[in-house]
């Protein structure tokens, strides 16, 4: 080959490269995998053998041995509330919306900052993951739990392991709907029961 055949076909090769999305036809299938995989840190925290997690976009703290007070009347679901730094925050127990017993040592992990914060107690300290869209599942066991579907928005399965993201931001919002809905379910049974009482006289 003379050389200026050999200039015309290096002046053609590149010529094609000039059109083609050189990133893509440089990157190996693996690297194009792991791009194509963007990995999102979130916190993940346990109530019994439900596994969860909250972007790590919202600010989280947690704490070992928080004094809770409880409120009178209040449903099973409102632990009652915790001073953290001057703001008197709500703690909700969830265990059980699940029949779960109570953790020996509760961690009380709060979500948000200022009057936004929520809190509930945990099982565990809370551990960093990452999890990708490729993660995400369907699941269809949310229809049977009531509880637990107005919580969740989205469902992982990470190394053999289910999590469900809830929404930090509107956490607190989705508890006190919890705890108002538990409320008026008790006051209608304690209704019934005071109406049965009635008519078995």
């Amino acid at each position: 080959m003379d050389i200026n055949t050999l200039e015309q076909t290096l002046i053609d090769a590149l010529s094609r490269l000039q059109h083609a999305d050189v990133d893509k036809v440089l990157l190996t299938d693996q690297e194009r995998l792991g791009a194509e995989l963007i990995r999102e840190q979130h916190f993940g925290f346990s109530i019994g053998q439900k596994h969860f997690v909250v972007k790590a976009s919202c600010f989280c703290e947690v704490f070992s041995g928080l004094p809770v007070a409880p409120i009178p009347n209040a449903p099973p679901v409102l632990a009652g509330l915790c001073n953290v730094r001057g703001v008197l925050v709500p703690v909700y127990r969830l265990h059980q919306e699940w029949a779960l017993a109570a953790p020996h040592k509760p961690y009380v992990f709060c979500i948000g900052k200022g009057d936004k914060t929520v809190a509930l107690l945990i099982d565990r300290l809370p551990v960093s993951i990452e999890l990708a869209d490729q993660d995400r599942v369907a699941d269809d066991t949310l229809e049977q739990d009531t509880a637990l579907a107005s919580l969740v928005e989205d469902t992982f399965l990470a190394r053999g392991v289910t999590h469900y993201r809830i929404a930090g931001e509107s956490l607190g919002t989705q508890l006190l709907a919890l705890a108002n809905r538990r409320q008026s379910e008790s006051a209608h049974a304690g209704i019934a029961r005071h109406i049965d009482t009635l008519y078995s006289m």
